[in-house]
């Protein structure tokens, strides 16, 4: 994700601690593991940047888009986000026009 960083990736065991997982089950354990990944920038821009433009435009999108750029400018402050988090955001300003479509 742009130049975000992410913690290091873990081997399946050390991420569920038990080796009779399947192969299917360590995989999406991986993925997981992944996906809440933080990052504090991306494409060149930081985390605070972005929660700051969406922040700026929140009256234009729906509720629960609105509560979210809410919490994350002023009741957690955010200066990371996880992946998830971070592809939300990406999102939606990618909606009000602030971000390029292709990079949502």
């Amino acid at each position: 994700m742009g130049d975000g960083s992410a913690s290091g990736r873990h081997s399946p065991r050390a991420l569920t601690g038990d080796p009779k997982n399947s192969d299917k089950e360590q995989s999406k354990l991986i993925e997981l593991h992944g996906f809440s990944a933080t990052c504090s920038a991306y494409d060149g821009r930081s985390v605070r940047e972005l929660v700051d433009i969406g922040y700026r435009f929140r009256f234009d999108l729906h509720e629960t888009d609105q509560d979210f750029l809410v919490n994350l400018k002023e009741k957690w402050r955010a200066n990371f986000l996880r992946i998830r988090q971070l592809r939300r955001l990406v999102r939606l300003l990618a909606d009000i026009g602030e971000l390029d479509k292709e990079a949502a």
